[in-house]
């Protein structure tokens, strides 16, 4: 009996000791698994919070281990700048003063509305009212910008007059220039970016000739300059061609001419002798000038004609003009006078021969014409 009761307590020891060690594992796998902490890297977290988080994770005593661990990539922070970024945009456009303006940074203004030209066909307000967004196109609407104007008047062979009206009138950007078609080359007519508005007359123009003037202004979108200009051509007047024939005499004749564009190519004068039926250059070449010259060493009542010669191009299509203009020397006179010191007869240089007749008391009774002997 006695040894049957032994058995029983140290069954019971047995089961006991084995309940209290499951219940010991237990919840010290619990408590464990409870105290476990898993870091898994977070893509949008900056570089700050990152090493913040990792700081208060040590301080808490929590392990990290190796295959937790992941690399932190700060950004990298863009230059800063004392003064605004200035863009010139349109740079490949013909220069008007031998190369394209660049204007000087601008401080950002205090309370002033900044202008924005944008793509979109309305005005957009923000909330502060401190920043409108306006289209380029209609930029003109602002009430303190006016309406980009170019207006050509009075064309004539060598002159123009300009009407000129800027965004802002005398801002920095504004230039005013003309170009030679025919040349390619750009004259300054204001004399400075500062243009202004007003009224300007440009002369010394060649007549005939194909020009391009341009008002070019800027526009400061966020301190990206932009580049606007109008552009207009005209053509001046050609003179109207002519000759004159200013003087006369036996061996001499003085013309004055006109041409469409002087000194040009095309332009010549000539001279025709209609006995001989040659023709004679009164100048050396194909240039010549609108203006008078002298013919000498001509024969005396003999019929001539001036030749005056010019091109006009049609759409490259060069076309001969001229002007034939006829005229006589004067007659060479021969006097003969009698023993009464009167004239007897005259011979023309036309082979003829003028006789006079006279009474006793020295009147002229008739003057007859008759072939030269």
């Amino acid at each position: 009996m006695s040894k049957k009761l032994s058995v029983f307590y140290r069954v019971c020891l047995v089961c006991s000791l084995g309940i209290i060690s499951f219940i010991l594992f237990f919840s010290i796998q619990q408590r464990i698994t409870t105290s476990k902490i898993e870091l898994q890297p977070a893509l949008s977290i900056s570089y700050q919070e990152s090493e913040y988080a990792l700081n208060n994770e040590l301080e808490d005593n929590i392990f990290i281990s190796p295959m937790d661990q992941f690399e932190l990539q700060s950004p990298t922070p863009e230059p800063l700048s004392e003064s605004p970024v200035l863009l010139i945009n349109n740079a490949n456009q013909n220069p008007i003063f031998g190369s394209t303006p660049t204007p000087p940074p601008i401080e950002e203004p205090v309370n002033e509305t900044i202008f924005e030209p944008t793509s979109q066909p309305y005005n957009e307000i923000g909330e502060n009212n401190s920043n409108i967004l306006i289209p380029e196109s209609s930029l003109q609407s602002v009430s303190t910008y006016s309406i980009p104007e170019l207006v050509i008047t009075n064309i004539t062979e060598t002159s123009i007059v300009i009407q000129a009206v800027y965004p802002v009138s005398g801002a920095y950007g504004n230039g005013l220039a003309i170009r030679d078609k025919s040349t390619g080359h750009w004259n300054d007519i204001f004399g400075s970016y500062y243009a202004t508005n007003g009224t300007y007359i440009v002369n010394t123009l060649k007549p005939a000739n194909s020009y391009d003037v341009q008002l070019l202004w800027y526009t400061d979108a966020t301190h990206t300059w932009t580049r606007q200009d109008i552009i207009q051509t005209f053509k001046t007047k050609s003179y109207e061609p002519s000759i004159h024939i200013l003087d006369s005499t036996e061996t001499n004749v003085t013309i004055d001419v006109v041409y469409p564009v002087s000194d040009a190519y095309g332009n010549g004068l000539f001279l025709h002798d209609h006995v001989t039926n040659q023709w004679l250059n009164i100048t050396p070449d194909w240039y010549t000038q609108s203006g008078e010259y002298s013919v000498t060493g001509l024969t005396p009542g003999r019929n001539y004609s001036i030749l005056q010669v010019w091109m006009r191009d049609y759409n490259n299509d060069w076309l001969r003009r001229e002007i034939l203009k006829p005229f006589s020397t004067n007659p060479k006179i021969r006097y003969f006078y009698d023993t009464a010191n009167r004239i007897d007869y005259i011979i023309l240089n036309n082979n003829q021969t003028v006789e006079f007749e006279y009474d006793n008391n020295g009147n002229l009774i008739s003057r007859n014409v008759v072939p030269t002997q």
